[in-house]
């Protein structure tokens, strides 16, 4: 009877740790789920987070390019776009310019303003009294001539080559948008005998750069400023020289009276 009587303790102290491991399983169970599972949330949230940086990306970029300011680049030469073509081995091109009614050319008002302060501006233009076989490829000859169909008085400048009466074409219509030009290669069927001691584009000295405005002469004052604009950046966003003539109180006319264009235009600050 003794052998079972060892054997019991034996039982016991085998369980006891069995019973204990059991119940700190339970305890670790319990304070596991006391914590509650992982949310399903973090991994959805993280998940598209690794794809969304490449819309900021471009969004900033094309914001930051919009605020930049980009000052646009001015154009190299007056555009020619509509004037038409002129054939390179002309031998005669002309261009007409304006036609006016004969009382108005005999006002004592009256002067060919926008011709001259065009081709004062323009220096690379040489205005001369008479085309010969030796002038420069940029030399203009004004004449005054006869207006068919209106009776009255035409202005037509002769160029040495085609390329010049294109390019001094465009420089005039800048600062006179409302022009109605027309280049003309030989006769021009319109135009009529040429006028005599009429009122020349040049001057008596017979140079171009002596037709600085009058200080009287508003109307001449307001076209300088505006051809030595468009000379400087070869287009105008608008016709400044008629808006001048307007209001011509809110222009600095003075500054008109300097000798060149580029003291004009510091006068004024452009």
């Amino acid at each position: 009877m003794k052998p079972p009587m060892r054997l019991f303790p034996r039982v016991v102290v085998t369980l006891f740790p069995l019973v204990g491991l059991l119940a700190g399983c339970q305890r670790s169970i319990s304070k596991d789920n006391s914590s509650g599972p992982v949310p399903a949330t973090v991994v959805s949230v993280q998940a598209p987070a690794a794809s969304a940086p490449a819309a900021p990306v471009f969004s900033v970029a094309a914001a930051t390019s919009a605020v930049i300011p980009v000052k646009p680049t001015a154009p190299q030469d007056y555009s020619v776009e509509g004037l038409g073509e002129l054939a390179a081995d002309c031998v005669a091109p002309s261009v007409f310019l304006m036609a006016v009614p004969k009382n108005y050319y005999s006002s004592d008002t009256f002067d060919w303003r926008h011709v001259r302060q065009v081709a004062l501006a323009n220096p690379d233009f040489e205005v001369v009294p008479t085309l010969v076989p030796g002038s420069k490829a940029t030399s203009i000859e004004f004449t005054e001539n006869e207006h068919k169909p209106t009776n009255g008085v035409a202005l037509v400048a002769h160029c040495k080559s085609s390329d010049t009466c294109r390019r001094f074409a465009a420089a005039y219509r800048t600062v006179v948008p409302s022009a109605k030009l027309t280049l003309i290669c030989g006769p021009n069927p319109n135009i009529g005998p040429r006028i005599t001691g009429g009122k020349s584009v040049l001057p008596t000295s017979g140079s171009i750069s002596g037709v600085l405005p009058d200080k009287k002469d508003a109307q001449s004052q307001c076209v300088r400023l505006a051809a030595c604009k468009a000379a400087k950046d070869h287009a105008l966003a608008s016709d400044e020289s008629q808006e001048c003539m307007q209001k011509p109180g809110g222009f600095k006319l003075y500054c008109s009276m300097k000798k060149t264009c580029e003291q004009v235009l510091a006068c004024v600050g452009s």
